[in-house]
């Protein structure tokens, strides 16, 4: 890939959308986009307004990844996955639709796939307007990005974008929790950590709690969260000085761009 022959992240969620334009060696064009929408072919029209075929040709865009942020998903171990039972992982998380595809992402470091539905109208208008693409889940991007490490017995992560969180709890390295929650005001997001604490029975004395996205040390989602904890670190991916991303992204874009750190 050189600089004239780009790459196109986009994540979509009911709250609106972000999306990265890049080349191998430099970032081009970050951007965020809060609609609130009640269907895919809602998010898709708010997509069209800003993203179509004079678009891709003026960035020189060569190849799409597109990351679904949606409550359509779930976390199976590898022990239990089936391919000819992936319906039967979903009929608990979402209501199934005739037609619906259902596909899965990896995630190695848990040993574990996340099962989900892909939004296919977003997909089919990419794959008209760039050819190549592929596209992921949110959750299976930020299982895959985040290592919560041995230091700590209690971690939870917690990601934030427009209106929704994602919570991941860890138990000595091993995930206890993965799940996203719609939220409609700052206190909701201490509301849902504080329940999933209780529900694990986690000691809020002793765990870390790791931040992401759409929350930072001068909001007030911070404010509920730290009434309630102490020890909060942000998520702060290491890259290399060679990495495009590198001094390129603020916490904010974490959310866009967590696939690259597995990767």
């Amino acid at each position: 890939m050189n600089d004239h022959h780009n790459k196109l992240s986009i994540l979509t969620a009911q709250g609106g959308f972000s999306f990265l334009v890049h080349s191998s060696k430099d970032t081009k064009l970050i951007s965020h986009h809060e609609h609130k929408t009640a269907s895919p072919e809602d998010q898709l029209t708010n997509i069209k307004k800003v993203i179509n075929d004079d678009f891709i040709v003026e960035h020189h865009i060569d190849e799409a990844l597109l990351i679904f942020d949606n409550a359509l998903f779930t976390l199976v171990p590898d022990i239990y996955f089936d391919t000819e039972k992936v319906a039967h992982f979903l009929k608990y998380n979402a209501e199934l639709l005739p037609g619906d595809l259902i596909d899965h992402d990896e995630v190695p470091n848990l040993g574990a796939k996340v099962v989900h539905i892909p939004m296919m109208n977003i997909h089919e208008y990419f794959i008209e307007m760039v050819g190549n693409v592929r596209y992921k889940h949110q959750m299976s991007t930020l299982l895959n990005a985040f290592d919560p490490g041995k230091e700590n017995k209690e971690t939870i992560f917690i990601n934030r974008y427009f209106d929704n969180c994602h919570i991941i709890a860890y138990y000595k390295g091993k995930c206890h929790l993965a799940n996203r929650f719609r939220i409609q005001t700052d206190e909701d997001l201490a509301y849902y950590l504080l329940t999933v604490i209780d529900q694990l029975k986690f000691d809020r004395e002793e765990l870390r709690l790791v931040i992401s996205g759409f929350v930072d040390i001068a909001n007030k989602a911070y404010e509920y969260l730290y009434d309630h904890i102490r020890n909060i670190d942000f998520f702060k991916p290491e890259l290399t000085a060679e990495h495009f991303l590198c001094n390129a992204i603020t916490h904010k874009e974490i959310n866009l761009v967590c696939h690259y750190l597995s990767e």
